[in-house]
């Protein structure tokens, strides 16, 4: 339905007659209860928004603007009309050759000086008639007393929506933040907490009526105004953590009506919960949109597999979504009000990543913290690690990983001290492993130790009956995330979108439907829009179609040792030859280092 502008204060207000439809619902029903006659409630765009007897049908549908209800709300008076047809305010009427009234009566709806919809009674027959005629005073007052009950409702209605907007909108800055934030009242009870307290604290000790007290030790005098970084330690999980917080009170009519507490550096605790983002908690496999047969095996085999302990190994291409089923597992997993902990194998330089996994104990390096720090395994509990990239991890830690796995303990970097594994492991990899076990690039008992519950997910190419799915979802996705109204897919687009092979599969699906909602002006995407390196493909398609149908024959075909050998030297020559750029490369040309290095050797590179 149409929004009422109106002003109020300075500020623009909106009202819509449908969201109190009950309301007219009942109103209606009490008019015609009382009078006897048809009653239509329309609004300002002249919908009609509710009605009773024959109009009932009709209820939805457009009013002609050159009816009487339209004079009501453009002069906002009432007034009841005897003679139809022949009254001056039927002229101009296109509707007055079929009319069939005997009577009318039209009432605005007045909302702070503007008409926000039109109250109708109309008589069929000499008896409605009579009643109208006869009633005439008493209905008008009658009629403006149910227009100002709607009046209140409507404003009723507003003042509800723009306090839970205000409300959702504080939520939701405040959840955008990476600051823990507590609310408490004058007394130091607290009444809301956003995401990052919420991850920083247990539950109970930040529930709404508990004092801030349980948290941190506040002075015997109680709360004090406008403590800046004051220190205190805390203790979850049984680790101690030290943090500062500042408090800020709030102040209305001159009266401390509450304070905010701001929470920040809680050092591990900042380390331990910076993987754990909000909405990753919400992901589940309602979240993985298939209608593909093989895609829904996987996912019903994988709500299976979450009931366990045991590991998983998720293959598939880069940009499949396995870190996606990865989530969905730990969520719908016992371990879901444990830690999901992320870690991205490839990302980790070599000589940091076992640190990172198993932490480390003081002074056990340059650099290392005082007090030492946890590793991923360690802070995952008795949640899930998620080891992406698999494939990446060198050799020297395998052997440790897979040490970790068979015993179910661990020590840290510098430390003796053995810290016992409850946490489930998931690993991803976009690599063959099998290949790599043979050519001795990925250890063989770690690849069966992980590879206890093996989930492989399809590439997009191979789910053709997907692509126009996820292509909408998408489109709805980006058009309302630029406010935009974005809708349809021209033909020989959606062509396109169904024959590409996909390499960088939903991802790329995914952007490509970011970069077509951006360029396109009006509700149609067209071929043309796509993005210059999709453009150059299906172009050389067509090309290549059009050589075929004169038969052509090509000047020369490469061996696959030409081939490789050449794309090998262009990887080498964009990225270089120091180790960072041997693992560029070999990770460009989806081989292991090993291969890379075997092949270099053997081309003379």
């Amino acid at each position: 339905m149409k929004l009422i502008p109106t002003i109020q204060g300075g500020v623009t207000m909106a009202y819509n007659l449908s969201a109190i439809q009950k309301t007219l619902d009942d109103i209606t029903k009490a008019i015609k209860s009382v009078i006897n006659v048809d009653v239509t409630i329309a609004d300002s765009n002249l919908t009609r928004i509710t009605a009773s007897g024959s109009n009932i049908t009709r209820v939805g549908e457009q009013i002609s603007k050159k009816c009487v209800f339209s004079k009501s709300l453009d002069s906002m008076e009432s007034f009841i009309i005897e003679n139809p047809r022949e009254n001056i305010r039927c002229i101009g009427c296109d509707k007055k050759t079929e009319c069939k009234e005997f009577a009318q009566v039209c009432c605005p709806i007045i909302v702070h000086g503007q008409a926000a919809g039109v109250i109708g009674l109309i008589a069929f027959n000499e008896d409605q008639k009579k009643r109208i005629v006869e009633n005439e005073i008493n209905l008008l007052d009658f009629l403006k007393k149910m227009s100002s009950l709607i009046a209140s409702k409507l404003i009723e209605q507003e003042s509800t929506i723009r306090i839970k907007k205000l409300a959702n909108e504080l939520d939701t800055t405040m959840d955008l933040i990476d600051v823990g934030v507590i609310y408490t009242d004058e007394k130091g009870k607290i009444e809301r907490s956003n995401k990052t307290a919420q991850e920083y604290f247990s539950k109970s000790s930040i529930s709404k009526g508990t004092t801030i007290e349980t948290i941190i030790s506040l002075s015997p005098v109680g709360i004090i105004d406008n403590v800046k970084n004051k220190s205190f330690n805390y203790s979850k999980h049984d680790r101690k953590f030290h943090g500062f917080y500042s408090i800020h009170p709030i102040i209305y009519d001159n009266e401390t009506k509450g304070y905010v507490f701001t929470i920040t550096e809680l050092e591990e605790m900042i380390s331990v919960f910076s993987n754990i983002a909000g909405k990753s908690r919400e992901i589940a496999f309602d979240n993985i949109i298939s209608e593909n047969k093989e895609m829904l095996n996987v996912i019903n085999h994988a709500k299976q597999f979450a009931k366990g302990n045991s590991s998983v190994l998720v293959q598939g291409e880069s940009g499949t979504g396995k870190e996606l089923f990865a989530r969905a597992i730990h969520n719908q997993s016992p371990r879901r009000d444990s830690p999901f902990i992320a870690v991205n194998c490839s990302a980790l330089p070599e000589n940091l990543i076992e640190s990172e996994l198993f932490g480390y104990e003081e002074g056990s390096f340059t650099g290392a913290k005082k007090g030492g720090n946890p590793g991923k395994f360690e802070l995952a509990g008795k949640g899930t690690i998620f080891l992406d990239e698999i494939g990446d991890m060198p050799l020297h830690l395998q052997s440790k990983l897979l040490r970790v796995l068979q015993e179910k303990s661990f020590t840290r970097v510098g430390g003796n001290r053995s810290i016992s594994m409850d946490a489930r492991v998931i690993s991803a990899t976009n690599k063959n492993l099998e290949t790599m076990v043979e050519e001795r690039e990925f250890r063989e008992d770690l690849y069966f130790r992980l590879n206890v519950i093996p989930i492989h997910i399809p590439p997009l190419r191979e789910r053709k009956d997907d692509i126009m799915i996820l292509s909408n979802v998408f489109l709805r996705k980006f058009s309302k995330q630029f406010n935009k109204d974005v809708n349809y897919f021209e033909d020989s687009l959606m062509e396109f979108l169904i024959n590409y092979t996909w390499p960088g599969n939903i991802r790329e699906l995914e952007n490509t439907m970011e970069y077509l909602v951006n360029i396109t002006d009006g509700d149609l995407c067209r071929k043309s829009n796509l993005p210059n390196r999709l453009k150059r493909h299906f172009s050389g398609v067509e090309n290549t179609g059009n050589e075929i149908n004169k038969k052509e024959e090509p000047k020369s075909i490469m061996t696959i040792e030409e081939v490789e050998k050449r794309e090998i030297g262009k990887a080498l020559k964009v990225y270089g030859r120091n180790s960072t750029g041997i693992d560029k490369s070999a990770e460009a040309l989806n081989i292991g280092r090993a291969t890379l290095y075997r092949k270099i050797k053997k081309y003379e590179l």
